[in-house]
């Protein structure tokens, strides 16, 4: 069982009005553990496309950024973001102390991109039924800014029309969905409606 709603609310309120108690906090875990402490936050750039208030925003970004200011800590915080986003998150102080240290991973790209999408599904014993699908779709991502994003989208689309008795994502899906950019637009279609 985990912390109570209202447990969560109160420890919520108490970062929003002093974010740098999130850094202590994980000190004191870390001391109590005797073991070192990893804050991961993937996908960064939510905390600008789903957050409307900037004090809430700037608050979140502080109690980042102040978690592992000190080297000498056993607290490290690492995030994920898209390199689309970078400049939106450095507009603020708290963000670009928080983006100080900053390792870009590059693309990935041929084989490994292709894995991304094959092994998970091999792992739950599912497949294509077009083994050149997988080919096709990296073609048609190949050059965009957002890879990864635009395949996970078009296979969640797939996913969610995949056949289950045979355990395949099929071709046919694929091509009524009109390819990656038919996914965007089937999805916006449906937003609309």
């Amino acid at each position: 069982l985990g912390p109570t709603a209202s447990a969560v609310d109160e420890l919520a309120e108490a970062l929003r009005l002093r974010p740098e108690r999130l850094g202590l906090m994980l000190q004191d875990l870390s001391e109590e553990t005797g073991r070192r402490v990893l804050l991961f936050v993937d996908q960064l750039e939510e905390v600008v496309t789903l957050t409307a208030d900037d004090v809430e925003r700037d608050a979140f970004l502080r109690a980042l950024a102040t978690a592992a200011d000190d080297v000498q800590t056993k607290v490290r915080v690492v995030v994920t973001v898209r390199d689309d986003f970078l400049s939106r998150l450095a507009e603020t102080p708290a963000s670009r102390a928080l983006l100080q240290q900053v390792l870009v991973l590059r693309s990935l790209a041929g084989g490994a991109l292709a894995e991304t999408i094959t092994r998970p599904l091999e792992g739950l014993g599912w497949s294509f039924d077009d083994p050149r699908l997988v080919e096709q779709m990296l073609a048609e991502v190949k050059g965009e800014q957002a890879t990864l994003p635009l395949l996970q989208f078009t296979l969640q689309l797939l996913w969610e029309r995949r056949d289950k008795t045979r355990r395949r994502l099929t071709r046919h899906a694929y091509d009524q969905l009109g390819g990656v950019a038919g996914a965007l637009a089937v999805h916006a279609d449906e937003v609309l409606a």
